[in-house]
């Protein structure tokens, strides 16, 4: 069972509740492999309402300003 299953089972989900995932997940990972939960794909969906995934990039140039006009260093 997957963590998200387990949140939605205990009811930690819901407009208060926000997810922030470090790393490289795909964009709908809580919809893949539901036959090891017995979650649907919408407690699934409701539990995973307010993700936020958060890629790090790195584009090698440290000195280049951003949009907010400043650089990475």
């Amino acid at each position: 069972m997957s963590f998200l299953s387990q949140a939605y089972k205990l009811g930690f989900y819901g407009p208060k509740i926000v997810w922030i995932f470090l790393g490289y997940l795909s964009e709908t990972f809580w919809r893949t492999r539901l036959e090891n939960t017995d979650c649907t794909v919408n407690e699934m969906n409701q539990a995973a309402d307010g993700i936020f995934l958060i890629k790090l990039t790195e584009d090698g140039s440290r000195d280049k300003r951003g949009i907010a006009n400043i650089t990475c260093k």
